[in-house]
């Protein structure tokens, strides 16, 4: 029946689950519009807040993870490029900050 070698199924998902797919894809559309409308309609908060959640995310995609470490710039101060009469001035600058708080 097949040639040796052949891939009858590369993905391995059946009959069925192409015609779901099909089917879905199909009325993804309306699902969307009626998700939409439930966010603003819904008298539930909890079925709004989930379906303004879904909107938001697959409009503008998932909030980023913050990380604090990744984003911070190396710093670029570096006492070697300064006189030490002007190390005097920023030290004593940062102790009139200090002594503010």
């Amino acid at each position: 029946m097949f040639k040796k070698g052949e891939i009858h199924n590369p993905t391995g998902k059946g009959g069925e689950y192409q015609r779901c797919l099909a089917l879905c894809r199909a009325s993804s559309f309306e699902a969307a519009e009626e998700i939409v409308r439930l966010s603003k309609e819904s008298t539930d908060e909890r079925v709004r807040y989930m379906a303004a959640t879904w909107v938001y995310e697959r409009s503008w995609g998932r909030p980023q993870d913050y990380d604090p470490n990744a984003d911070s710039p190396p710093s670029t101060f570096n006492p070697r490029d300064y006189s030490p009469e002007e190390l005097d001035l920023i030290e004593t600058a940062l102790k009139l900050m200090l002594g503010r708080r």
